[in-house]
This record gives C-alpha cells, structure tokens and sequence, in this order.
C-alpha cells in the first residue's frame, strides 16, 4: 500500500494541488510563496507570480531563455543567443548570423542578394545592403555590385549615377582615365579634355601645352 499522507482532518496518497507529500511528517504541507505548485519545500512546480525557472520562480527570465506556453523560462536552442521562441532567433552566437529570425551560416548570407554578415564581438547578423548597392561586403556601403542604372566605381567601392571626371563609362563600371586626361570617353586613352598643362593634338593624344577640349 502507498503511504498515506495527513491533510486536514484525513488521510491522502495524493497531496491537493499547493501542497507537496511531507515524507518528514507524512503531512501535506503547504506550498512557499511565490510556487502554486511544487514537489517539496524548495523545487516549484508552478509559479502563482512570474515564471518557472528550473525549480524556482522568477520574475524575468534570463536573455538566453524564452517563455514557453506554460510560463516557464525555456533555454534557446544553439545557436540562437537569446530569442522568442523554440523557432524564433532574436541574436545568433558566431559563426552564425541572423536571418529572418533563424540562425543561418555566414555563407548562406552572402548568397541572399543585397545581404551581408555584419559581426559584432558575439553576435552576427545578417543586414542589407544601402542602396545603390546590389551587393557588399564588410558593411553596408562597400559596395561589390550595383543596382541597375547605376555604375560601379571600383577604387571606392561605391556605386554612382554617372562616372566622376577622371573616369569613363567602361559597361556598368567607371574606369580610370590617362593620368593626360582630364575626360576621357570610350577608352582611357580617349581624352575629351585634356589634364592641366596639357592639349589634345590632331592624333587626339595629349601633347605638353595648356588646358583645351579636342575639336
């Protein structure tokens, strides 16, 4: 026969919820504040205030932990540092970083388009590009590509709407001009105007003179 345990003015082999089987006194005895339920004087089942955090409660659960539906604090599953929920990331532990609340790998990030692994000390994510940008690397203004009407200068990494002086539409990129030219068009040899000191002869190569346009 199981043991019998002292509740009110009888006997139970069952102690009533708030109250845990006393094997010291065979008595039912109440649970301590702030447990509702709980298994003995110091292990809480259940919390009447805050949150069931392995056998105590508490009033906030730790960043690496989530509140499950039974108002228990539930550690995060790894990679994830903190987070919602079981599938729901809020900060991912490197190498990995966050994407669309999950932890995904730092290459799988650079394989979204416009995306690329921000890294902190801790923590990864994975942040957009600024546009123009297509894509990048390092952080979001070095740029890799850039969106469509736009021209990628590859000396600052940048992406631009028309080429600076100096540089020339070389397809979607902006290439760097002669050190004699001033503009050039076409090919970096093709001066349009000429650097200072500097004058377009009638072979269109830049002899030692003043400043001119070709004609």
């Amino acid at each position: 026969a199981g043991t019998n345990f002292l509740y009110q003015d009888g006997c139970v082999t069952n102690c009533p919820s708030g109250f845990y089987a006393n094997s010291n006194n065979n008595t039912c005895t109440p649970c301590l504040p702030p447990c509702s339920t709980c298994s003995s004087a110091t292990a809480c089942l259940s919390c009447a205030t805050g949150y069931l955090d392995g056998s105590s409660c508490t009033l906030q659960c730790n960043s690496s932990s989530y509140i499950s539906s039974s108002f228990a604090c539930t550690q995060c599953l790894a990679p994830c540092l903190s987070c919602y929920s079981s599938s729901l990331c809020l900060q991912c532990a490197l190498p990995s970083v966050l994407f669309s609340s999950s932890c995904i790998s730092q290459s799988q990030c650079l394989s979204q388009t416009g995306y690329y692994p921000s890294l902190t000390n801790t923590s990864g994510e994975c942040a957009s590009c600024a546009f123009p940008c297509l894509a990048c690397a390092n952080n979001s203004v070095t740029c890799t590509s850039c969106q469509p009407n736009y021209l990628y200068l590859s000396n600052t990494l940048k992406c631009v709407s028309q080429c600076p002086s100096s540089y020339y539409q070389n397809g979607t990129n902006c290439s760097l001009c002669s050190s004699n030219c001033y503009h050039c068009d076409l090919a970096p040899d093709n001066c349009t105007l000429c650097a200072s000191g500097r004058y377009l002869d009638s072979a269109s190569r830049p002899s030692e003179d003043s400043n001119q346009d070709w004609v």
